[in-house]
């Protein structure tokens, strides 16, 4: 009799000190919700006899994103408690503990409660440890953890189906004891065979051997949970299935700033799934990334072996449940999109990434990709026309009609490039562009219309036959000069070759002005190189010769291997007639195609070429002249180009046209004798003029005058960059 009571004692010190006297507290369950519980407990049995431990309000402790779940999918437990009971007082030292039990506490009274038949002798902590269907019967399941041991480290599990109005045990049953039993710390509620119905995995004394254990399983077997003596087989690689989502995937591209595009995902882990989603990848063909996510307790991380972006719940606390929607997976990139694929795995156990790629839910997507550097117009006019022959099998485009358009438009645009007609090129691709603005409602899903978009726009912004300016924004054949606070935005500088005086500026073939500042990512190249104080030259800097009195922030080269390039760009020449054209003051007139003479427009007078190829013998204009394109033009001038103050050279705003569909050739000189300092220089952009269109000038002088706002390329013998002049890059070279 004294050693009953001193263990008596003993296991109520041990109780006392784990809680489970005092009972346990979870979200939403106060302590008047406790008092209520234990007070009916004890109304039945007894003041004493049981302690009421772990309660839980099921609506506020609801964890659907948790890998073990807290669920009520039927609402058959909404404004229900569930709490588990232990017993504390024997009637007599010689009758033992009574048995634990499970209850459902709803509008104050205990609506249901179990049989006390759970030996509870030598139980020192018990838990809720999930609620869930874990056979997909339709009922949700209890399932509760009584720690045994003296540290607790033996665990029976008990699972109760609720079906809203009792419940039943579906454990088997040794006599007062769960058949599922299992070391604590190993015990996990998994789907071994991917059948989706849960098993219960663990670890226990070995039959053959009582000092080791071996992996048990407890299966459903129709009904109850049994131990499968011949558990089922997880895949071929051990791991346990995580590929038995439903996952659909639908991204869209936008474009938040010039060079950068902003991909968007939505994923939806679909209601038939069977899994919970633990992380979300995209292949990627670029290190030009920025992910993000505002979905709480996932992060993005750039991935080396296999490159892609992995989207995670890094602590698994807010997996994707069946149903949800996320649309926060987001990337920032350079890169252009590309057809890829998606991978998505669901939670079965532990994470483990080595498999992510084996052992998930995947199809395909739109991910970024490095463009093509240099840039092969007909090798890239494939790729899209290889997109264009996808979408409708990947269920970008309703119709195989409006995919094979577009496979036309692309077959045309690459034979023009290849017979080096860049003009009916660029007419294709417009027509592209074109359609695509009805069809991206009509025919195409955000991933078709943004491959098409996006791509062919670069092709347009960077078509060329191959030329080695391409990159240039500003490319001399002799010398250039940045004057005083001029700024160039984007695109390489150039002077070709080691000349010789005179020189735009300083005696040097390429000179940096006082207040002048060129982009970083870019580059200046040129034999001699003057930077002058107060410059600021972000761009990385190749020469022979360097005076710099500014600041240099890109890498510097040197030596240089001159010339910068030994094959210039094709110079169309003019064959103009004999028609001259004066356009009075505030008038306006439009000309189509073909040869004319001497152009001359007056203050205030608009000129519009409808599109084409223009032969001029000069094009000359008056204060705030506009000059006007509706379509892809050459203008080739056999002599100057001369505009003054205010004048506009570009697209008409009703065209989606951009600065590389415009091009001048202008072969005149400076002057009369066409030395440097000759006037008028053979082309001239006057004060405060906006240009939007590519210059090139192989016999004379370029000269951008102060303050003008110029986009395109600007090639000549000399280039001069007035003062206040801004620069972009849009090349057609």
């Amino acid at each position: 009799m004294k050693t009953n009571v001193r263990l008596l004692i003993l296991l109520a010190v041990v109780l006392f000190a784990t809680g489970l006297v005092h009972g346990q507290y979870r979200r939403g369950v106060t302590q008047n919700d406790f008092s209520a519980i234990k007070a009916q407990v004890d109304d039945i049995f007894g003041p004493g006899v049981y302690s009421v431990y772990d309660v839980m309000n099921v609506d506020s402790t609801k964890e659907p994103g948790s890998p073990e779940g807290i669920e009520d999918p039927y609402g058959t437990l909404s404004r229900c408690y569930v709490f588990l009971a232990v017993g504390m007082k024997p009637s007599d030292l010689a009758g033992g503990f009574p048995k634990g039990f499970i209850g459902v506490w709803k509008e104050q009274q205990i609506v249901w409660r179990s049989e006390p038949a759970i030996d509870n002798t030598r139980v020192i902590e018990v838990n809720i440890e999930s609620i869930r269907d874990l056979n997909r019967d339709g009922k949700v399941d209890i399932v509760s953890v009584w720690r045994e041991g003296n540290r607790g480290d033996d665990a029976s599990v008990w699972v109760f189906a609720w079906d809203g109005t009792a419940g039943t045990v579906i454990n088997e049953v040794d006599g007062n004891r769960s058949a599922i039993v299992s070391i604590a710390h190993s015990l996990h509620i998994v789907d071994v065979d991917g059948d989706g119905i849960m098993e219960i995995t663990g670890e226990w004394i070995s039959p053959t051997d009582p000092t080791d254990y071996q992996r048990v399983t407890f299966g459903w077997n129709g009904q109850l949970y049994v131990n499968l003596l011949t558990p089922p087989s997880p895949s071929p690689s051990g791991s346990l299935p995580k590929n038995l989502a439903v996952v659909t995937v639908t991204a869209s591209v936008s474009r938040p700033s010039i060079g950068q595009l902003f991909f968007q995902y939505v994923v939806e882990n679909r209601p038939a799934s069977l899994q919970k989603l633990e992380n979300f990848s995209v292949l990627r063909r670029t290190d030009s990334t920025q992910a993000g996510t505002t979905r709480r307790g996932w992060r993005p991380m750039n991935r080396q072996k296999v490159p892609s972006i992995l989207w995670m719940d890094r602590f698994r606390t807010n997996l994707m449940v069946p149903g949800e929607r996320e649309s926060t997976f987001t990337i920032r990139t350079a890169g252009l999109p590309t057809i890829t694929s998606f991978y998505a795995q669901g939670n079965n156990g532990r994470l483990n990434l080595n498999d992510l790629f084996s052992n998930s839910v995947t199809g395909p997507t739109i991910g970024p990709a490095d463009p093509p550097r240099p840039l092969a117009g007909v090798a890239f006019i494939d790729t899209i026309a290889s997109f264009a022959a996808r979408l409708f099998s990947v269920g970008w485009c309703t119709n195989e009609t409006t995919a094979a358009k577009y496979m036309n438009y692309l077959a045309s645009a690459k034979t023009n490039v290849q017979e080096n007609n860049l003009l009916s090129a660029r007419a294709d691709l417009d027509r592209v562009l074109a359609d695509l603005v009805s069809d991206r409602i009509e025919a195409l899903s955000s991933e078709g219309w943004a491959l098409l978009q996006y791509n062919t726009e670069y092709l347009l912004n960077h078509l060329s036959a191959g030329s080695p300016v391409s990159t240039y924004s500003l490319f001399a054949t002799h010398s250039l000069w940045l004057e005083q606070n001029s700024d160039v935005h984007s695109g390489d500088i150039g002077a070709n070759e080691a000349g010789s005086a005179p020189f735009l500026d300083s005696q040097v073939e390429l000179s940096v002005g006082i207040g002048t500042s060129t982009a970083s990512g870019f580059s200046i190249k040129a034999n001699r190189i003057k930077v002058k104080q107060g410059a600021t030259v972000r761009s990385d800097v190749y020469y022979n010769e360097l005076e710099n009195n500014g600041t240099i922030t890109g890498t510097q080269h040197t030596p240089l291997t001159l010339p910068l390039v030994s094959i210039l760009p094709e110079f169309k020449t003019a064959t103009p007639g004999s028609q001259n054209i004066t356009i009075p003051q505030n008038g306006t007139q439009t000309l189509s195609p073909g040869s004319y003479g001497d152009i001359l427009v007056r203050r205030n007078g608009k000129l519009t070429l409808t599109g084409g190829v223009y032969h001029l013998g000069s094009l000359n204009t008056g204060d705030n002249v506009q000059i006007l394109f509706q379509a892809p033009s050459e203008v080739r001038i056999a002599g100057r180009f001369d505009t003054d103050q205010g004048t506009s050279v570009g697209p008409e705003d009703t065209t989606s046209l951009s600065a590389n569909q415009i091009v001048f050739y202008i072969g005149g000189i400076n002057g009369s004798n066409g030395n440097l300092g000759a006037t008028p220089k053979a082309a001239q952009i006057g004060l405060s003029n906006t240009v939007k269109a590519n210059f090139y000038v192989p016999n004379g002088t370029l000269w951008i005058r102060q303050n003008s706002k110029a986009t395109g390329a600007f090639i000549g013998k000399d280039v001069d960059v007035g003062i206040g002049v801004k620069i972009w890059h849009k090349s057609v070279f």
